[in-house]
């Protein structure tokens, strides 16, 4: 219930912005494979950190995260959990990417709907 609350009190003030609809094709951008999802996952955060011209260690410091997760990451020991994935969303440069990781984060699609509108939002100055 205090969900649907906070969700009316967010489209008052954004009822110009049309709602961001964000519909990963999971099938073929996520493989149900966990091996294969690692590959990926690791894969897609190698180029973020590419992109933004990141260490492992930089990446891990921007996260507030142990050097050793992102390693697990990267390794593909471990995937990011959706909190992680969301951090990760907030960094992407592009929609592609962050579309990925908000559909990695496996959020309900209000969530992740929510959630798509926050990160194209620019904050205003002070």
């Amino acid at each position: 219930m205090r969900l649907r609350n906070q969700q009316r009190q967010l489209k008052t003030p954004h009822q110009s912005v049309p709602p961001l609809t964000i519909t990963p094709k999971r099938e073929k951008e996520i493989p149900h494979n966990e091996w294969q999802r690692r590959k990926v996952v690791k894969d897609r955060i190698r180029a973020l950190k590419k992109a933004l011209g990141l260490t492992q260690q930089e990446l891990s410091e921007t996260l507030k995260l142990a050097h050793g997760t992102v390693g697990n990451w990267l390794q593909q020991n471990r995937k990011p959990g959706s909190f992680a994935c969301l951090l990760l969303a907030g960094l992407s440069k592009t929609e592609e990417d962050r579309n990925f990781f908000l559909a990695l984060a496996e959020l309900t699609s209000e969530h992740r709907d929510l959630i798509g509108l926050a990160l194209q939002t620019k904050p205003s100055p002070d």
